[in-house]
């Protein structure tokens, strides 16, 4: 049996599920995936995991008994205005480089409790009286009518949300223009005009759902920009302490000092920021020392502890002591590398070959025993010799079949040193020797 998908199935239950999973995927952005420092990450979560409540208890709400009905009803409304609203426009202050006060903090959440608290009290008296008393009515300077709350409602949107959008959004357009802060504003100015929208247009609350995946798209846009702008930042950075590292160059350490000055310049005093840029770096450089020909383990480990140790610290000057510590270390360890490090990995790389050839060929398993990575092995053996390993590898694998063709079948010679497909080691034969396996051994039988 079909499910009849009515209206009231669509409006109350799909789409706020489906609005919900969208703002749910950003949110695990933020938390899980993502671990910038956006200014007011956690201000933002806490608006999302707000509205996602919200979206959700629509869902339940639709389908409870009339007094459950109301108090989710009054508990969305009050959840959304008095914490959700004041989180989300904290939040884009801070992303706009605007400094929240106490007394800004006080007016924001004060003015959304008054808020919801006025929707639920004008809404519960104009058409139940279930949590407020009816008398309530004559005590005021104004009759209230089956719509004041939805008025209520209205009003605040637009004190609590849009107005601040719209003014920093001016303030964007004529300052800054900061991509990732417009991304922002953008995404919630969209989400405010179509619950306005939904408000007005009560019988068709579907519509804030548009707004809630046009936020999600916003958001998640402005994220990959600050993810892409930080990458950069740190690249260039990375790039020039590479070159300090391999300059050979004893005294360093006023330009050290110089470019970790440059990278708290770009943080702005966040230590966060700072601590995750130098963190970021600090990896990088120990993958260039490992790839230069430093013991991998050592390196890796130190490479913990040091990010373990600068996660800790809460002090931006020890944080950039130990970054310049650790850049030091690892320049005299790059220095420090022998000569014959070289001739010495042609020679392990070589005689792992020679032990290893006839069955299947395991680089990971070489790079583990060199303790070195791949891409530096490879390149070392193709530097010293001129050969790719797999080269090297091909062409001792053949010497040896020249031998077992002595006595063995081309199929069992080819198994025999390491080639799964006796087609194939026929071709590579062929092309190594001008021969293939059968003409080999018919010219050996001739002489």
């Amino acid at each position: 049996m079909y499910l009849e998908l009515n209206n009231i199935t669509f409006q109350y239950f799909l789409m706020p599920i489906i609005s919900s999973q969208l703002l749910l995927m950003v949110l695990l952005y933020f938390v899980v995936i993502y671990r910038g420092v956006l200014k007011g990450r956690n201000l933002f979560s806490c608006f999302l995991v707000v509205f996602i409540t919200f979206l959700l208890c629509r869902s339940v709400q639709e389908f409870a008994q009339d007094t459950t009905k109301l108090f989710l009803l009054y508990f969305r409304i009050s959840l959304l205005f008095s914490i959700g609203f004041p989180t989300l426009i904290a939040a884009l202050f801070l992303q706009s480089k605007i400094q929240v006060d106490r007394l800004t903090w006080v007016i924001l959440f004060g003015a959304g409790s008054f808020i919801s608290l006025f929707y639920s009290m004008s809404h519960d008296v104009a058409h139940h009286g279930v949590y407020f008393s009816k008398q309530i009515a004559n005590f005021l300077p104004f009759e209230l009518s089956t719509h004041t709350h939805r008025y209520t409602s209205t009003v605040g949107i637009c004190v609590m949300l849009l107005l601040p959008c719209l003014y920093l959004l001016y303030k964007q357009l004529m300052d800054e223009r900061n991509k990732i802060t417009l991304a922002f504003l953008t995404g919630a100015l969209c989400f405010g005009f179509f619950f306005l929208m939904s408000m007005f247009l009560f019988r068709f609350y579907w519509i804030y759902g548009i707004g809630a995946a046009l936020l999600a798209a916003c958001w998640s846009y402005a994220v990959y920009l600050d993810i892409t702008e930080m990458k950069g930042k740190t690249f260039l950075l990375t790039e020039e302490l590479n070159l300090l590292l391999r300059s050979g160059n004893k005294n360093i350490q006023p330009e050290l000092r110089q470019m970790l000055e440059n990278i708290e310049l770009q943080s702005q005093g966040d230590l966060d920021h700072y601590k995750l840029k130098v963190r970021e770096i600090l990896s990088l450089l120990t993958d260039s020392t490992i790839d230069a020909g430093g013991d991998k383990k050592a390196l890796l480990d130190r490479n913990e502890q040091k990010i373990n140790a600068i996660s800790q610290s809460q002090d931006i000057a020890a944080v950039r002591q130990l970054a310049t510590c650790e850049v030091i270390e690892l320049s005299a360890t790059i220095s420090d590398i022998p000569t014959k490090r070289s001739e010495q990995v042609v020679e392990q790389v070589t005689r792992y070959i020679h032990e290893q050839f006839s069955g299947q060929f395991d680089f990971s398993e070489l790079s583990k025993q060199l303790g070195m990575s791949e891409s530096y092995i490879r390149r070392i053996f193709k530097k010293q010799t001129n050969q790719t390993i797999n080269q090297y590898l091909s062409d001792y694998r053949i010497e040896q079949a020249k031998i077992l063709l002595q006595s063995l079948s081309v199929t069992d010679t080819a198994f025999s040193v390491g080639f799964n497909d006796a087609n194939y080691f026929s071709t590579v034969f062929k092309k190594l020797t001008g021969q293939s396996p059968t003409e080999y051994q018919q010219s050996l039988v001739s002489t």
